[in-house]
């Protein structure tokens, strides 16, 4: 079958070897799926991503650099066949999930193993139990928008705030758009959004911010100066951006007592001041896990539909547009999310 492979730092359309569904797995054709941030970030960095996997100690994003990479995990699938011992789900379910495969070492993220491919190609196998059906009506490409959104939530849950306080998210990408969308499910507002790009910052307003900045024009300690701080309840700040010296700014100019979530993920090491952060009272939340039901709660979003999840999404490729696709990401004024759709016919990719 095909698939997209990381070989040698270069994405190439190669044929791999079908998968067989083991126990407790589905064999699945794929949909759609994202292409996530952190697919850029093992493309160009894999071999820090693959040393800081390494050195977390958790099996869930551990992978050999030398060794062929089939990456993709934002996927919604549709199942072609189960291994006996797989009763949660059946041919012809349509599914999306919390994307894991257990193996003899440990538990995975899919699109980070050498030894199961993921979601850039044409199937795979995914963990049965953990899969969640989308109903008919729902988009493939929409569903797969489920893992951005139940990152957003688990952020949301993982702050710990009620419903009324103020929200600042930095980044307005597809986990910042997941999390204006978990903030508003939450009940919490107002929400201050901010992100260089105008695209970005139209889909923020599109996906219920009540104010969009752009941080090149304000700063960040006059956009704190914009949360409303006399419920006595100060505000909770999201880095849905990932970049080197994002958290000591926010150290510097968050409201006293703040909650800060960080959902971004900055890959090379990063400076700011700890004593600072202590006297201002600061809590700091990096999160990767949030409520078990995350992922349901980010398919209940998608289905409710509270806006048209169409913008997002602004562009569809097949396999063999996916290099491509990597590299117009690099470019936030043009792109939100890019999905691969594996069975678009080659050059017929909607842009």
């Amino acid at each position: 079958m095909r698939a997209v492979v990381m070989r040698s730092g270069q994405l190439v359309v190669d044929d791999i070897a079908e998968p067989t569904p083991g126990p407790g797995q589905a064999l699945v054709e794929v949909l759609a799926c994202g292409i996530c941030g952190s697919d850029l970030h093992a493309l160009a960095h894999t071999d820090d991503f693959a040393e800081t996997a390494a050195i977390s100690g958790d099996a869930l994003f551990r992978f050999r650099p030398e060794r062929d990479l089939v990456m993709g995990h934002e996927m919604c699938t549709r199942v072609l066949d189960v291994h006996p011992s797989v009763t949660s789900v059946r041919t012809g379910d349509v599914l999306v999930g919390m994307p894991i495969v257990i193996e003899p070492d440990g538990v995975h993220c899919v699109g980070y193993t050498n030894d199961h491919n993921g979601g850039f190609a044409e199937r795979m196998v995914i963990t049965a139990d953990v899969a969640i059906p989308v109903p008919a009506d729902v988009d493939p490409r929409h569903a797969a928008l489920a893992d951005p959104i139940a990152v957003g939530i688990n952020g949301v849950w993982r702050s710990r705030a009620e419903a009324g306080r103020a929200a600042y998210v930095a980044g307005c990408g597809p986990i910042g758009l997941g999390t204006i969308l978990a903030l508003r499910r939450a009940g919490l507002g107002p929400i201050i959004a901010a992100d260089h790009s105008p695209l970005r910052r139209r889909l923020a307003e599109h996906c219920g911010a009540d104010e969009v900045l752009d941080p090149g024009t304000t700063d960040l300690a006059s956009a704190m100066g914009r949360l409303p701080t006399d419920s006595g309840h100060p505000p909770v700040l999201f880095d849905c951006v990932g970049v080197a010296g994002l958290i000591d700014q926010f150290i510097v100019a968050a409201p006293r007592r703040s909650t800060v979530v960080v959902l971004g993920a900055c890959m090379p090491p990063d400076r700011f001041r700890p004593m600072l952060a202590q006297w201002r009272d600061l809590t700091f939340e990096f999160v990767l896990s949030g409520p078990p039901d995350s992922y349901n709660q980010a398919l209940a979003i998608v289905a409710a539909a509270p806006v048209d999840l169409e913008p997002l999404i602004t562009a569809s490729v097949g396999l063999d547009g996916v290099a491509q696709a990597f590299r117009d990401l690099a470019d936030p004024a043009e792109h939100c999310k890019i999905m691969v759709c594996p069975s678009a016919p080659k050059d017929a990719e909607e842009r």
